[in-house]
């Protein structure tokens, strides 16, 4: 009998039956016993998770430690060939193609504004857009929103990085 398996069970009946309205208030926010599975992390957790390892290195011993326990491991076939397609690019669906002339051409040609293969923005709605952000009264987050564009295009719409004048 494995008492951590039947802890966990026990637990987890608990979990179904008397706890749902108090994980929701933030008693014990883990859906599954024994597991972060299905955690809905709050912005503040995430910063903190983030921060605790910004600009960390692993020490000597650490780095020794791993490189030990990578010595002797045997790598199934499949594993093998797995790492192999990834090192090579076949992942890449255009792997050993090129593009047709026109294309080059295309993607050569200095364009700008419209003109931008990629262009989701007309001159006109440009000019709206820098005429209706003000800070703080009308964000560049509704903007995006309006022009159903992201928040980075309109900040470098406001910028002048795209749609130089």
């Amino acid at each position: 009998m494995n008492e951590k398996k039947d802890l966990i069970t026990e637990e987890q009946k608990w979990f179904n039956s008397i706890l749902p309205h108090k994980r929701e208030k933030g008693f014990n926010r883990k859906p599954v016993a024994g597991s972060n599975l299905g955690r809905k992390w709050s912005k503040e957790q995430h910063k903190k998770m983030s921060n605790i390892m910004t600009g960390k290195r692993h020490s000597e011993f650490t780095k020794q430690k791993i490189s030990n326990m990578q010595k002797g491991r045997k790598l199934t076939q499949e594993h093998k060939e797995n790492i192999s397609k990834g090192i090579s690019g076949n992942k890449n669906p255009f792997y050993g193609r090129s593009h047709s002339m026109k294309s080059r051409i295309l993607m050569s040609e200095k364009r700008s504004g419209e003109k931008s293969w990629n262009a989701k923005l007309t001159f006109e709605e440009v000019c709206e857009i820098r005429r209706k952000y003000i800070p703080k009264k009308y964000s560049q987050y509704k903007l995006a929103k309006e022009y159903k564009v992201s928040r980075g295009t309109i900040q470098n719409i406001l910028n002048n990085r795209t749609w130089r004048e």
